[in-house]
């Protein structure tokens, strides 16, 4: 009997340490899809932004293992104050690194790339009356938690945390996917471009949603598909790589970029009217991006490997 009653507690406890395992924030094909507004550096107008937040793989900095985000959409700009003469940018296509972040039980960091420092991003491990800690995405010392609602994300159960402002108003933090004005942008309204979270998916299947507007998680990459044709060979590739494109007269140049969106020192080996071929020699193994300008002013961004 003592031996039936130890199993049984055994069991009890193995259970509640399995149904209370920390999920896991950053699993592989998790993709956020986030709207943004800001003001454009080049024109008297504001840019919106539509884009789509995924994973491409691990980066170890600093010895510790982060989740490289990329970000990909569509920019578009629009005059701040319309009037006669006043030109904004043409809608481009774009694909530049979002962040790098990893877990820690219930907590997000994010690697600071401006000062070189790991930093606490969120803290999930949240009761109602509870203070948020300030953050590099929250400067307010004074949001509290005031309610808490559950939600599935496949098989694990997660919180969503009805926050009260202290300049006023209120924000949803959402367990494992951000806020509802986005993920690495700030709480507060008018710090940070984000301006809406649309949804949050995994492999394809949405978990979470504004309610209001249609999870495309494909946003800039039909339009990359549809305005021009560009093929590489061979990608992966080695010390050279070759670009044909029966429109190449459309496009005005080409430049190779790291995942930090620096340009690279590489150079055109050869050109013609239908195809280039680059000299990548200089390049250590791994991803990069591909930019090419069109003469029409918009941008496009293809992923190349160099082996």
């Amino acid at each position: 009997m003592k031996s039936i009653a130890l199993f049984v507690i055994l069991l009890f406890f193995s259970g509640k340490m399995v149904f209370g395992q920390t999920p896991n924030y950053l699993a592989d094909g998790s993709k956020w899809r986030i709207n943004s507004m800001g003001i454009s550096f080049t024109t008297p107008c504001w840019t919106y932004g539509k884009y789509v937040v995924e994973s491409v793989g691990d980066s170890v900095i600093g010895g510790l293992t982060y989740k490289h985000l990329i970000y990909h959409g569509v920019m578009s700009e629009n005059p701040i104050n319309p009037q006669p003469g006043v030109i904004c940018n043409p809608d481009y296509t774009f694909s530049y690194t979002y962040g790098f972040v990893r877990q820690a039980g219930k907590k997000i960091y994010s690697f600071d790339l401006m000062n070189s420092v790991d930093t606490l991003l969120y803290d999930f491990d949240l009761q109602v009356g509870d203070t948020l800690p300030l953050t590099i995405i929250n400067s307010d010392t004074a949001i509290t938690v005031t309610a808490i609602t559950n939600f599935q994300v496949g098989n694990e159960t997660r919180s969503i945390f009805d926050l009260s402002l202290n300049s006023g108003g209120s924000v949803k933090l959402i367990e494992g996917i951000g806020h509802d004005k986005g993920f690495l942008g700030t709480m507060q309204p008018f710090e940070f471009a984000e301006v809406g979270l649309i949804c949050y998916s995994r492999n394809d299947t949405t978990y979470y949603d504004n309610g209001i507007d249609v999870c495309d998680l494909n946003v800039g990459l039909n339009d990359i598909q549809s305005q021009i044709e560009v093929t590489i060979f061979p990608n992966p590739t080695g010390d050279y790589m070759t670009i044909t494109s029966a429109q190449m007269g459309e496009i005005e140049s080409f430049e190779v970029l790291d995942l930090l969106s620096a340009k690279c020192n590489v150079s055109i080996e050869t050109s013609s009217n239908d195809k280039a071929t680059f000299k990548l020699e200089s390049l250590a193994s791994g991803n990069y991006i591909l930019q090419f300008h069109q003469r029409n002013g918009e941008v496009y961004r293809l992923k190349i490997v160099k082996e």
